[in-house]
């Protein structure tokens, strides 16, 4: 099975039904912290995915598309201009 926000947000409404916004972005900082924390690759990819599913929780609490919003902003992104880092990152004008 491949998981989407709403099938995700399905099973997290039966298992959390009474999770608030703000408890989500609580959890959420705490799982960012254990990302920053992790030791290995294999580690950071959990905490990666646990992120992704605690934003897929916060979207559907709030009633938005994640997937609509990172096109939109991608949109966004691919229009402007980029000024590269040393760190070879990316900052717009």
């Amino acid at each position: 099975m491949s998981e989407t926000q709403a099938t995700i947000n399905r099973w997290q409404a039966e298992q959390f039904p009474d999770a608030t916004e703000e408890g989500i972005l609580d959890h959420l900082r705490e799982e960012f912290n254990e990302f920053l924390g992790s030791a290995t690759q294999a580690e950071t990819m959990v905490e990666a995915a646990d992120l992704v599913i605690l934003l897929y929780a916060w979207a559907g609490k709030v009633g938005g598309d994640l997937h609509a919003a990172v096109d939109a902003k991608m949109g966004i992104n691919r229009a402007r201009t980029w000024n590269i880092q040393p760190d070879g990152t990316g900052r717009h004008t």
